[in-house]
């Protein structure tokens, strides 16, 4: 019985410890995009004959449907609300996006350039070109079935204005350039779901694993003293 205390307050630890280690790795802010975001203009293929059509899915995020051959393009969507991003730990952005029906056709492609215009300035990034399935693509996009998820480092501004007290976004550019597309002349159907600003990938601090360790070694021991 002399030996309770002792293990409930290593039990204790180890909570707090995996707490802090789940919170310092889960710590991202999403934005998902939808009809809060209104279109003010496209260019491009988006501008094409005939234009390229945006619709706000009931489920969220942002379809845009392009039946013109020349399928690069992209809008302007401006926040009616503006969205407020402060993250300490923000490192990287990412852009979700999902391909409506089959991804046979989507051979090489990019969702282009992302702009983002916040109170801190307007940053361009371009996203990596991939393709589902094609051993050939560039670092940074992952896909699962028909969503596409491509990450990029933040730019140092822009990361240090969002760690430091925060921005506001006023508006994205989404973009999208089909590159090699092999079916219906480059035309695409996409819905763009969300951009998250995410933290350094979730591997645990050297303290908090040892901290993690050291507990693990003490409740073990009086574990066996209690049954010795």
């Amino acid at each position: 019985m002399k030996h309770k205390a002792p293990t409930k307050q290593l039990v204790t630890m180890l909570a707090v410890v995996a707490g802090l280690a789940l919170a310092s790795s889960t710590q991202a802010q999403t934005i998902t995009l939808g009809s809060n975001l209104v279109q003010t203009g496209p260019y491009a293929g988006w501008a094409g004959t005939p234009p390229a059509t945006v619709t706000y899915p009931l489920g969220g995020g942002i379809e845009v449907v392009n039946s013109d051959t020349n399928g690069y393009g992209g809008e302007y969507f401006s926040a009616t609300v503006p969205y407020t991003v402060s993250n300490p730990l923000a490192t990287s952005l990412q852009l979700t996006l999902t391909i409506n029906g089959s991804t046979n056709g989507y051979n090489y492609f990019s969702p282009g350039q992302l702009v983002i215009n916040d109170s801190s300035g307007v940053y361009y990034y371009n996203m990596p070109y991939s393709g589902p399935g094609n051993p050939g693509n560039q670092a940074g996009p992952v896909w699962n079935g028909n969503v596409l998820t491509a990450t990029v480092p933040l730019q140092v501004f822009e990361q240090n204005a969002i760690q430091s007290g925060g921005v506001t976004i006023y508006g994205f550019n989404l973009d999208l350039d089909p590159a090699n597309i092999a079916t219906a002349s480059g035309n695409f159907d996409v819905t763009y779901n969300s951009v998250a600003f995410l933290p350094v990938a979730s591997v645990p601090e050297p303290t908090t694993v040892a901290l993690v360790g050291v507990a693990l070694l003490g409740l073990l021991g009086l574990r066996r003293r209690r049954t010795s």
